[in-house]
């Protein structure tokens, strides 16, 4: 979607959720990159009904492919991590210290953007809006993570913090307007031997571990981090698929039913 570039301090807004999104500070950290012209704000803050359903997973878990098969039975757009075009991330496996706050705050701002730009889709047949990596992971496991090794500063650690509420509170102001909406999060949780079968599968130079003992304990360091995360979780109702396949048509099936009848035994009807 193309937007002017038009700043959005420019228009006059006189509704009280203008006032909100200005007492919550949510313009501090260039959201005139986000918001560019007053219909596609007013588009965005239309969607009462949209709901979000928001995957998370370890690093090899599958998290591109399911998101991809609910967008398509859903008929729902789907946002990506931003992996292939990330110009920082195979840098960021060269050098985890040097790179880490560059990387955590393209993420941080390219997943706000994109999801945004999610909220302000113009058709008014979509009903869910489908991430595969929910904003919410990131400060509590990957920042985290570099920061407990000593990786970031604390003061790069604080930063990111403070850009990370700034962009959650706004994220949670437009997909929650409607108070009786639930989202959801989609917690993907294989074994980790799996995982990493299918980090070699994949074949991304930068990501295979063998030969390198470090990056294979990174990986168990992640995939850990998120068991306590997920546990700990309590932003939106959840669930966790621990054995599933997309290999077959049957599979995907399977896996669209269980998700289906989880989400309503949590509240949640999708």
């Amino acid at each position: 979607m193309y937007f002017p570039n038009q700043p959005i301090f420019s228009f006059v807004f006189s509704t009280s959720y203008m006032l909100k999104l200005f007492s919550y500070h949510c313009f501090s950290v260039r959201f005139t990159d986000y918001f560019c012209n007053r219909s596609a704000f007013l588009n965005i803050v239309s969607l009462e009904d949209l709901m979000a359903i928001l995957l998370a997973a370890p690093i090899g878990a599958g998290k591109t492919t399911v998101s991809d098969y609910l967008g398509s039975i859903l008929g729902s757009p789907v946002v990506h991590e931003s992996v292939g075009d990330n110009p920082i991330l195979p840098l960021y496996y060269q050098d985890q210290k040097k790179y880490g706050l560059l990387l955590q705050m393209y993420f941080l701002q390219r997943r706000t953007k994109d999801l945004i730009s999610a909220y302000a889709i113009e058709s008014n047949t979509a009903k869910h809006v489908i991430s595969d990596r929910s904003i919410y992971e990131d400060a509590s496991i990957f920042a985290r993570q570099l920061f407990d090794n000593h990786l970031l500063e604390k003061e790069e650690y604080d930063v990111y913090l403070e850009n990370a509420n700034v962009n959650i509170q706004l994220l949670d102001l437009l997909s929650s307007q409607d108070q009786t909406k639930q989202d959801l999060l989609i917690f993907l949780d294989p074994p980790f031997e799996r995982t990493l079968a299918q980090i070699k599968a994949r074949g991304r130079d930068f990501e295979q571990f063998d030969g390198n003992p470090e990056l294979k304990q990174y990986y168990r360091d992640i995939y850990d981090r998120y068991q306590e995360w997920f546990a700990e979780y309590q932003r939106t109702p959840k669930i966790k698929l621990v054995d599933f396949s997309v290999d077959t048509h049957e599979d995907r099936v399977k896996l669209y039913n269980d998700i289906s009848q989880m989400a309503h035994f949590v509240g949640v009807d999708i």
